[in-house]
This record gives structure tokens, sequence and C-alpha cells, in this order.
């Protein structure tokens, strides 16, 4: 019972994180995308590198 009740403890937490990390890597991209309008090149080595 208490390995179960941890891992449902656990499972949101981890849950909201991933939520969270999808939306900060989502900005991110838009962010870099409008970067990339400015100076392309270099920011696609950056990426890639």
């Amino acid at each position: 019972m208490v390995r179960q009740l941890t891992g449902k403890a656990v499972k949101v937490p981890l849950w909201q994180l991933q939520i969270h990390l999808l939306e900060w890597i989502s900005t991110d991209m838009i962010y870099i995308e409008k970067l990339a309008k400015f100076d392309y090149g270099e920011h696609v080595l950056r990426i890639s590198a």
C-alpha cells in the first residue's frame, strides 16, 4: 500500500513538471525562431552544436 501511494504521489508532480517543460520548450523554440530571422546561420550552428 505504501509503495502504491508513493507512486501516485510521485506521478502527479512529474506530470506537472513534464507539462511545464513542454510549455517552456515550445516558448523557447518560438523565441529561437524569432531570433533566427535576424541571424539565422549563427543560431542554426548553436542549435546543431
